[in-house]
């Protein structure tokens, strides 16, 4: 993108699959669930807190609350102690060997996650999502509500796999989530031709593709008009007064390892 305090330049226009994009828009939809207190997982590194920073500023700029950050090494197969400092249960495991040492005996003892929070935030790939997502319910937060950006679905179909992250709700493209919305057409003719095209890693780069050059007869128009917006590949699309073109997402929720569509 162009750098922030930079003239705009009638000629030039923006667009792409920003992730810090939808992570604000996570937070939008999260608020639009009701929901108020927010917990946050992310991996470390630089991509991690691009997401973690976009989500923040959106989120409190709603009016919520951002309980609790967490970070986990990107390249981690042990995902408890995170989970558990992001949970309070290593706080709650502390305070029962405080009363174990105070009485100088041994008692049985059921460690209990924080009570406060209405949803976890957790960015991520498939693998890093199917082992982190298990982790969180073993330590009691089974039930607790978790939104992600569309990095957590591969693209295919894959119930076997993607079990573990039910209850994750994401945000992604009509061409990866939506059939019915989709140019069905292209979509077939695209995946004849090259069957990436509907699945796997550089699937959404061709709805990408398709929307760029499709969008080239209204860039005056909806640059012109900022509140218009198109139905596209990669989402509802409108253009600011700079020419940034964003995106609104589709969203789906994982039920029995498939996503669901949401309203």
């Amino acid at each position: 993108p162009a750098p922030a305090g930079t003239a705009p330049n009638p000629r030039l226009y923006q667009f792409g699959l920003g992730p810090e994009d939808e992570a604000g828009q996570v937070a939008e939809r999260a608020w639009f669930d009701g929901h108020q207190r927010a917990l946050a997982m992310v991996p470390s590194g630089a991509w991690g807190d691009r997401l973690l920073l976009a989500f923040r500023t959106r989120w409190l700029a709603l009016g919520g609350e951002l309980l609790e950050e967490r970070r986990y090494p990107a390249d981690t197969r042990d995902y408890a102690p995170p989970s558990k400092a992001l949970l309070d249960v290593d706080a709650s495991e502390a305070r029962a060997a405080e009363v174990r040492r105070a009485i100088g005996r041994d008692l049985r003892f059921e460690p209990r996650r924080r009570q406060d929070a209405d949803f976890v935030f957790m960015p991520g790939f498939p693998l890093q999502g199917r082992q982190l997502r298990p982790q969180l319910e073993y330590f009691g937060a089974g039930r607790l509500p978790a939104y992600a950006t569309s990095h957590m679905f591969g693209g295919a179909r894959d119930s076997e796999r993607d079990r573990d992250l039910n209850g994750v709700t994401f945000g992604d493209m009509p061409w990866i989530v939506d059939p019915g919305a989709r140019d069905a057409a292209l979509y077939d003719q695209l995946r004849s031709a090259w069957p990436a095209a509907g699945a796997g890693g550089n699937a959404r780069l061709y709805a990408l593709g398709i929307d760029a050059y499709r969008l080239l007869g209204h860039l005056g128009r909806l640059r012109a008009q900022p509140e218009a917006r198109l139905q596209r590949q990669t989402g509802s699309i409108g253009i600011d007064a700079q020419g940034r073109a964003s995106r609104r997402l589709r969203w789906a929720t994982f039920r029995n390892g498939f996503p669901v569509l949401a309203d």
